[in-house]
């Protein structure tokens, strides 16, 4: 039975001074909901994080070559739950179905 994990960057300290790859993922992670979706588009973390919306694009693939996420143009994530899932433990079985069937466009 997987553990649930929760992770709030804002409680990192100095959370700027964290290589750009790690605020990233992080943010990924805090704003996933229960199954591991969220929506952030290239766009969002350059303005976030003050990238460009190339580098963000970098670190997306770096993380779907990975196979910690699954990443859609129109901003649609989702994270492998293999990695990080805050579900209800009887729903992780789904989860993982719901990402190995979610189509990535990278």
């Amino acid at each position: 039975m997987k553990k649930s994990l929760q992770i709030d960057f804002t409680a990192v300290k100095n959370f700027k001074s964290l290589n750009v790859s790690v605020q990233m993922l992080f943010l990924i992670l805090s704003c996933t909901d229960a199954n591991g979706v969220t929506r952030l588009k290239k766009k969002d973390f350059a303005n976030y994080l003050s990238i460009t919306e190339q580098t963000a694009g970098n670190h997306i693939k770096s993380y779907v070559n990975s196979s910690l996420i699954k990443y859609k143009y129109s901003g649609t994530i989702r994270v492998n739950p293999n990695f990080y899932y805050v579900g209800a433990p009887e729903d992780f079985e789904k989860a993982v179905r719901e990402y190995e069937d979610f189509k990535s466009d990278m």
